[in-house]
């Protein structure tokens, strides 16, 4: 074999072990789509965000998506619990 055809081989060979790669790499689920199956009920009808509510204090806020509401905790330091500030639907305050 004459030196020409070694390489036009060797970059055939490299070139399919380079798409076979990329084929691999594509059809491997993510954690997140592997999560997604994994869990038996919808995983994207809750937002949950921290934020300041006052005094330099935090707060958790809930959001349900499927019923447009939000409700809202803080950390009792003396009950050393969540206590509930509130909650409302958002539906009347987005028309």
């Amino acid at each position: 074999m004459n030196k020409t055809k070694k390489i036009t081989i060797l970059l055939l060979v490299l070139m399919n072990l380079g798409l076979l790669g990329a084929l691999v790499h594509n059809n491997i689920p993510s954690a997140e789509a592997q999560a997604r199956r994994a869990a038996p009920y919808k995983t994207t009808d809750y937002v949950v965000v921290t934020g300041d509510f006052a005094n330099n204090r935090q707060g958790l806020y809930i959001i349900d998506l499927a019923s447009n509401r939000l409700a809202a905790w803080k950390w009792d330091i003396s009950k050393r619990r969540l206590v509930t500030i509130g909650g409302r639907k958002l539906s009347n305050d987005f028309r």
